[in-house]
């Protein structure tokens, strides 16, 4: 059940950086770079328990508080 979660999160992730890429104007690009952030945080969290590893969470937690304050500064 969570490999297949990490698997749509993979294809969410490769999803939004070709939005990020190839969009056509800068709100799609900043939209897929927030999609991204969170797209990653999810990524580390459900890795770091299927491995048992609760490194990941940790990093998962820096990740999103400078995600939240590169958010505010924009």
């Amino acid at each position: 059940m969570f490999s297949f979660l990490i698997i749509i999160i993979s294809i969410t992730l490769a999803i939004s950086l070709y939005r990020a890429l190839i969009g056509p104007t800068l709100f799609d690009r900043l939209l897929a770079a927030n999609i991204i952030g969170t797209t990653t945080v999810l990524f580390l969290v459900m890795y770091g328990y299927l491995t048992g590893r609760t490194d990941f969470l940790d990093i998962a937690i820096c990740l999103l508080y400078t995600s939240d304050a590169a958010d505010e500064r924009s």
